[in-house]
């Protein structure tokens, strides 16, 4: 195990995301389960983060 919580199955279409190396949110079957209870994160900017990955390739942002 490598950090407290719920597990997310490893499928190509789950997603995790991360804030400062912590995880605050999980996009598992279409649905968004917040992770940390203190984070202030929007529900809006949670999904657009967990979405980017189902972008086409050319469509993507890219962040520095």
């Amino acid at each position: 195990m490598l950090a407290p919580g719920p597990r997310i199955a490893s499928i190509a279409s789950n997603r995790i995301l991360l804030r400062d190396g912590l995880a605050i949110a999980a996009l598992e079957a279409g649905n968004i389960t917040r992770l940390d209870a203190d984070d202030d994160t929007s529900d809006a900017v949670m999904e657009q983060a967990l979405n980017v990955g189902k972008l086409p390739t050319a469509l993507r942002p890219y962040y520095a």
